[in-house]
């Protein structure tokens, strides 16, 4: 059985900075008392060591608020050199609209440019519209060839989308579709995703990028792009991920490789986290369960 790992890497819009602010004010609020305790059970003597308690936890503080400035640091200089990158690869007309956060980073965005560069894609689909989509139509215009179908939940992002396509004259290229969150059946399980009647007539994928819905959405929020869309995606596919660093988005890759016969073509540590994957055939990949079943009807 094939499986990934997340790539082990601190991120610059770091996903855990909650959990770290609590760690702190639980360990403020821990040798707080127990100073506190110290003085008074210990007098003189206590007061020492609450001394150099408090000043352990102001080191620790110090400490890790440095190593995240290092790290987030470093991060920077990689997306200026990423964005310089990208600007060499590509031809753009007018500003590109702000990245990370929400938006793709540009380490992404160069990694998108790269793969339709080398793999010269004629149809691209896109879950989850935006700069993404303008990335998509400039590397295609590059090539020569192909045309982008991008999908979003909310109309507002679908405007927004079709602006910037036209902004920088992409809309021979780019369609965005408004694709509304609906309840979808997969293997009797339901789940929250594009209403697949506006991916009735999709055809002959070259590249997914899968990039939406969001993960508020719920738990593998992402996980029915590929059995909504496997079989209209021809053999030697590539299916391009964002956001791998996250848990959800490993354990969906996992559960997709289980399920479908991919090849893993590579996982990057990028910011956010980005893996690779190919269609190496066009039948699902059959379950241990559904294996045992067909066996024992045969005897």
């Amino acid at each position: 059985m094939t499986s990934i790992e997340r790539p082990k890497h601190i991120q610059a819009q770091d996903p855990h900075y909650a959990e770290f602010r609590k760690k702190m004010i639980n360990q403020w609020m821990l040798w707080s008392f127990v100073s506190l305790s110290g003085v008074v059970l210990l007098g003189g003597l206590g007061f020492v060591i609450a001394i150099l308690a408090m000043g352990w936890v102001l080191l620790q503080t110090a400490l890790n608020i440095y190593h995240r400035l290092q790290i987030e640091n470093f991060h920077h200089y990689r997306q200026l050199e990423s964005i310089a990158s990208l600007h060499a690869l590509i031809k753009i007309r007018q500003p590109l609209p702000p990245m990370r956060l929400w938006a793709i980073s540009p380490d992404f965005a160069l990694l998108v440019a790269t793969m339709i560069k080398e793999h010269r894609p004629k149809h691209i689909v896109e879950l989850g519209s935006g700069t993404s989509t303008v990335i998509s139509s400039y590397s295609l215009e590059l090539v020569g060839q192909g045309k982008v179908t991008s999908y979003d939940h909310q109309q507002e992002f679908v405007d927004t989308s079709r602006r910037m396509i036209k902004r920088h004259e992409l809309d021979t290229i780019a369609t965005i579709r408004h694709a509304p969150l609906t309840d979808v059946d997969i293997d009797s399980d339901d789940w929250r995703w594009y209403d697949l009647e506006m991916m009735s007539d999709l055809r002959d994928i070259d590249l997914l990028i899968v990039d939406g819905p969001p993960e508020v959405r719920g738990k593998l929020s992402r996980y029915p792009a590929l059995p909504a869309l496997f079989d209209q995606l021809r053999d030697g596919a590539i299916i391009l991920i964002d956001d791998v660093m996250r848990e959800a988005e490993t354990q969906m890759i996992n559960r997709w490789l289980d399920e479908f016969d991919l090849e893993v073509i590579e996982v990057i540590p990028n910011e956010k986290g980005a893996a690779v994957l190919k269609k190496t055939t066009t039948t699902p990949v059959k379950s241990s369960t559904e294996v045992t079943d067909e066996e024992s009807n045969a005897e």
